[in-house]
């Protein structure tokens, strides 16, 4: 018996939210990891490149407005809402001419990341409401596998895309792709049941008192740095990574192979790994360990900056 029929999880209910998690790393993949690349080939500065990191600031800042998503409407109004947005602005990006200039470019990757991001507040809502206690370690790891995969097809296979098509071919399959995703949002209920009795509609100024309250906890400041510290520290690092390949002579396909496949397969392996290590040793002791051997993996890129090792050591690093 599969792990989802042992714990009583619905067929459809895994892939809606495989789905929905893959549709956030789709553009996110591509904007990430393949974006950087393309601005280099093109001449853009290392500064100009790591600049262009302001477009994300909808993923850090989506806290403001996750209590009204959360408490207003119901979620498949606004994931097919989302969705359907996110498909058009990559349909509308696929019409321009971004040769010339890549400033439409540049307001299209801010709209995609915050309808994105807001996307992600009522996934995740959905999945605390879909799945019981003893269910979201497995949804947890659905989070992180359909999402890393999203990020090989988004960082890979559309850059491969763009390498042989361009934009155009590039923005029609993920526009594509985004539609495909939002079949399964079809089939929810069109009236929700929310999971808890106090879940009615509350005011602004209810939900803003209600949330410098959880602020106020003991130990929330502290838990709020370390997760971000922990996720800064992954960010800039692995933002300068494609522009370093591209220095280094790396073709797109190659870039393309190494980032989108290899590096997402890795990440796959490392969340299994994170997962084993906290279930037998902590998440203390399992922050530790992967907080200091990531630290010492940096050091295989310094060897590469320096000329050594080739391709091989940066496919390691």
């Amino acid at each position: 018996m599969t792990a989802p029929a042992r714990l009583g999880i619905p067929t459809g209910t895994l892939a809606l939210l495989a789905a929905l998690y893959f549709a956030q790393g789709l553009p996110y993949g591509f904007f990430t990891q393949a974006l950087p690349v393309v601005l280099r080939e093109s001449g853009f500065s290392l500064i100009a490149i790591s600049a262009t990191g302001v477009l994300f600031a909808p993923w850090a800042l989506k806290f403001l407005w996750a209590p009204y998503v959360d408490h207003y409407g119901i979620r498949r109004q606004w994931l097919l809402s989302l969705q359907l947005a996110a498909s058009a602005v990559s349909l509308i990006l696929a019409c321009l001419d971004l040769s010339s200039t890549l400033r439409w470019l540049l307001v299209g990757i801010a709209v995609v990341n915050a309808l994105s991001a807001t996307q992600d507040v009522a996934t995740d809502g959905l999945a605390v409401q879909l799945l019981g206690p003893k269910q979201r370690g497995l949804g947890n790891g659905i989070q992180v596998g359909a999402y890393r995969i999203g990020m090989i097809v988004g960082g890979g296979a559309l850059l491969w895309v763009f390498s042989l098509a361009g934009w155009r071919s590039l923005f029609l399959a993920m526009a594509f792709l985004l539609v495909l995703t939002t079949i399964p949002v079809w089939r929810l209920p069109r009236t929700e049941r929310r999971a808890t009795p106090d879940r009615e509609p509350r005011s602004a100024t209810r939900m803003t008192v209600a949330w410098w309250a959880r602020l106020r906890r003991p130990g929330m400041l502290a838990f709020i740095l370390l997760i971000g510290g922990f996720k800064f520290g992954d960010s800039m690092g692995s933002a300068m990574v494609g522009p370093f390949m591209s220095d280094s002579g790396l073709t797109l396909g190659q870039i393309a192979l190494v980032k989108g496949v290899l590096s997402s397969a890795g990440a796959l392996g490392g969340a299994a790994l994170g997962g084993w290590l906290c279930f037998r040793r902590g998440r203390r002791q399992a922050l530790l360990i992967g907080g200091v051997t990531q630290t010492a993996s940096l050091a295989l890129y310094v060897v590469a900056s320096l000329g050594y090792g080739g391709f091989g050591l940066i496919v390691s690093a």
